[in-house]
């Protein structure tokens, strides 16, 4: 029921390197009708171009493989709460922080701070 899972990854390409670390905490209980996802990353990269995918637990049917470049963290915990025989609910909040940033992201998707973040949710109804 519960899992506990590490990972570090390194990279470099042509004089630039990138680090990324972090701990996965996942709790699916048998009998108890919430569970959930938690994970705490720290990432160094020395550009864009030394970045690193990590797969990330989403809502059901769906999933993140986000880019983690320049420097900074990020964190995610995903819910799942079993409400009845035919009714789950997912919640899902990401937030990402980079440390050496003024603004995220480029164009009409940039962002004026140095944090991003995201939230999810879902109800499905299975009859």
């Amino acid at each position: 029921t519960l899992t506990l899972r590490n990972r570090i990854e390194f990279t470099t390409l042509t004089g630039a390197k990138g680090i990324l670390t972090y701990q996965d905490i996942i709790y699916r209980p048998l009998k108890f009708p919430v569970g959930f996802a938690f994970r705490y990353a720290i990432f160094d990269t020395d550009n864009y171009d030394t970045r690193i995918y990590a797969y990330e637990n989403d809502v059901l049917y769906s999933f993140s493989i986000p880019a983690y470049y320049f420097t900074g963290q990020r964190t995610y915990l995903t819910l799942h709460y079993r409400i009845s025989k035919n009714f789950d609910f997912w919640l899902r909040y990401a937030t990402t922080i980079y440390e050496n940033r003024k603004t995220v992201g480029s164009g009409n998707d940039e962002i004026s701070g140095n944090q991003k973040t995201d939230i999810t949710f879902q109800l499905r109804c299975a009859f």
